[in-house]
């Protein structure tokens, strides 16, 4: 894909002698872009194998021996990645709370933007917007664990011994959340 976009800026490809209109360049940024931003929010481990192969053509045999993970493994990251790719150009990029914390949801956003999807990154910005006010409502002990449940992936159980909580009520107040959030986004229509 990046030898594709170098090889069609070049000063005098055919598309710049007709009026400089290059559908199929737009289309390769555009997707790099979209590489770019979900490399961003990728494990650095699944990034390693994809660059690996993609941008480097190592073999899958020599990324399995190097990163010590068997094919099964290799292929399912790839699938993944295309998955997730497959979902942002279709639009259908599906948002959990969790991605408010671990940034995701900013980089939806942000392939919205390149995509000039204005009725997804209305949604997307909606979903932002209601998560941040719902987010103001929580005590700081609440916001902490919700924190360190979504971001950090701590267990409700670790989570209740460090703060002090029982787990049982911070289990409740995230169901809380997630259903006015729901309800809230169900009445602005997304």
């Amino acid at each position: 894909m990046a030898a594709d976009i170098k090889l069609r800026q070049l000063p005098f490809s055919l598309e710049q002698l007709h009026d400089g209109n290059d559908p199929r360049l737009d289309e390769s940024i555009q997707n790099q872009l979209i590489i770019d931003n979900l490399l961003s929010i990728t494990k650095p481990k699944v990034v390693r194998v994809l660059k690996a192969r993609y941008s480097v053509g190592t073999l899958w045999d020599d990324i399995a021996i190097d990163e010590q993970l068997n094919l099964r493994t290799l292929t399912r990251y790839r699938d993944e990645f295309k998955q997730r790719f497959n979902e942002v150009m279709a639009q259908e990029m599906p948002v959990q709370l969790s991605d408010y914390f671990n940034g995701k949801l900013d980089v939806y956003i942000k392939i919205a933007k390149a995509q000039q999807a204005d009725d997804k990154l209305q949604q997307l910005d909606q979903m932002k917007a209601t998560i941040e006010t719902l987010l103001r409502t929580l005590s700081s002990t609440q916001l902490k664990a919700l924190t360190m449940h979504e971001k950090d992936s701590q267990s409700w159980q670790t989570i209740s011994k460090r703060l002090g909580v029982t787990d049982s009520s911070l289990v409740e107040m995230r169901h809380q959340l997630i259903k006015q959030w729901r309800k809230e986004l169900a009445e602005y229509g997304g």
